[in-house]
């Protein structure tokens, strides 16, 4: 599912599934989350730690043996960004996700919204910033997209990243998206050099002034 970009994406897909209640591959952060971590624990998540390269792995092959089950596991909804962005643009897919070499149906969720009071940036204003603003919101609206199921072709099969970087390609055309680079470690060093404001009014203002969340650039890298 992409692009990636609030606490909320997986609300629509939930609500429409026809599939019982999917599971999703989640930062270990949100496991502690109060409610949502709640659900994410009952849905069996594959949690990751991002700083531990075991954790990743681990999860890629959890990702390949649940998928190699049978039926036994149900679908899994994958957010292959890794990271939240102001949905702007399609950062760059993780390979795990593509790894088992199997069929994925690509799925999106827009915010219907004039202003985009939804988009929660990694190291940016935190969560209660933005549930403030949607608690300011009366209604708020999402488009779920469930694009065709994308069959990867032999050489995709035993090349991960070429089949991650086909499908955010043939995403981007769906969606009228451009790409990026941007890599969560880049956004980190990004906000470590610039040390934004990223506090409540900031926020407030950054969204009445420009209508959505400002992503850093990466051209402030250095």
């Amino acid at each position: 599912m992409a692009p990636h970009s609030s606490s909320l994406d997986t609300l629509g897909p939930l609500a429409h599934s026809i599939i019982g209640f999917p599971g999703a591959v989640s930062s270990i952060e949100n496991a502690h989350l109060p409610v949502i971590g709640a659900i994410f624990r009952a849905s069996q998540c594959i949690f990751v730690e991002r700083k531990d390269p075991n954790s990743r792995s681990k999860a890629a092959q959890q990702i390949k043996d649940r998928v190699e089950s049978g039926g036994e596991w149900p679908q899994i909804i994958i957010f292959p960004e890794g990271f939240c962005s102001n949905g702007r643009y399609l950062l760059p897919f993780k390979v795990g996700p593509f790894l088992p070499g199997v069929s994925v149906q690509p799925m999106s969720v827009t915010f219907n919204n004039r202003l985009d009071v939804s988009s929660w940036i990694d190291t940016g204003p935190g969560l209660v910033a933005i549930w403030s603003l949607l608690l300011c919101t009366p209604i708020s609206s999402m488009t779920v997209e469930w694009h065709p199921v994308y069959h990867p072709s032999e050489e995709e099969k035993k090349d991960p990243q070429l089949y991650a970087r086909n499908v955010r390609k043939t995403m981007s055309r769906y969606l009228k998206l451009p790409t990026s680079d941007m890599t969560y470690s880049d956004l980190k060093d990004i906000v470590k050099q610039t040390k934004p404001d990223a506090g409540l009014f900031a926020l407030w203002k950054n969204i009445i002034t420009k209508g959505f969340v400002e992503m850093p650039a990466k051209k402030h890298l250095y």
